[in-house]
């Protein structure tokens, strides 16, 4: 005998202005970029990394304001800013305009980092250049807010001994999840996130598509596996429902490259497939890098 479908649960969505209007840009300058942003984040950040390091390098060295301020006469001192990476090989979209207003195929490379580029630590005072043994061996990126540790040099750039960052966060807490979810049924709805489905033109519909299918349909797994699927609420693919090759169609020489057909065929297929899913609950779709998202 054939057990009944599961009644998934519903989360409730509020559709009033209330909530919509948050997302209203309104009158806006950009004139300024992303600098406010920039100091913002620098401002927010700098007492939690004052406080690592100075737990860190504890009297080692004491903090100088600001980085324009940083004279070989202080010895060793710690600055705090916001790095930024002057990287030539770092694509322009710019520079990459033609005159035809054709934008060229994208230079395949193996990474934007190189002896080539200059790394900065800079506040709403100015920059520094960071210089030294210790920045190669560090992660660093534009944007993030760190604390150097070093002394300045006669050129007048910083060297670098040591990075300090603000760390993880205070955590809430464990999340509450029921767990026994057919003993509560006040118990919180769920959210899916999926991805990687990669639906192909040999194999459209995957082995894990037909599993995602059979749990959200209630066919799949024990009683309570199915009574926690009856909990999700709401199912986000995140992203390579597909995998196509990643060159965009229509931007090939080769005619027989931009043929779409074999997309077309292969998106109808997987829409049919998330047509059946939504029916069960409801969905949301992302593209990913290998989704022909521009057809």
């Amino acid at each position: 005998m054939e057990s009944p479908r599961p009644h998934f649960a519903r989360a409730h969505v509020d559709s009033t202005d209330k909530l919509s209007s948050a997302f209203l840009t309104g009158r806006r300058t950009y004139a300024q970029q992303f600098d406010q942003l920039y100091y913002k984040r620098l401002q927010h950040l700098k007492p939690h990394i004052l406080a690592h390091a100075q737990q860190r390098w504890g009297s080692q060295a004491q903090l100088t304001a600001s980085v324009l301020n940083v004279d070989s006469s202080l010895g060793t001192t710690y600055i705090i800013g916001t790095v930024f990476i002057d990287s030539p090989r770092k694509p322009s979209t710019l520079q990459q305009v033609e005159s035809e207003h054709r934008v060229s195929d994208p230079v395949v490379t193996q990474g934007y980092r190189g002896t080539d580029e200059a790394v900065f630590l800079e506040d709403e005072s100015g920059r520094i250049r960071l210089m030294g043994e210790q920045i190669p061996k560090t992660l660093l990126a534009s944007g993030v807010v760190a604390a150097v540790l070093g002394v300045e040099t006669a050129a007048g750039d910083f060297e670098v001994a040591d990075v300090c960052f603000a760390g993880m966060p205070p955590q809430p807490g464990p999340l509450r999840i029921t767990e026994d979810p057919g003993a509560d049924s006040d118990a919180d709805p769920l959210l899916m996130l999926v991805s990687g489905l990669g639906a192909t033109l040999a194999r459209p519909i995957t082995l894990q598509m037909q599993l995602l299918g059979e749990l959200l349909s209630g066919t799949l797994g024990s009683t309570r596996t199915q009574q926690l699927a009856a909990r999700i609420a709401h199912v986000v693919v995140a992203g390579n429902t597909m995998d196509l090759p990643t060159a965009p169609l229509g931007h090939a020489e080769d005619a027989r490259t931009n043929d779409r057909s074999g997309a077309a065929r292969l998106a109808a297929q997987v829409d049919d497939f998330l047509a059946d899913i939504a029916g069960c609950v409801p969905l949301t779709v992302m593209p990913g890098a290998r989704d022909p998202a521009d057809a």
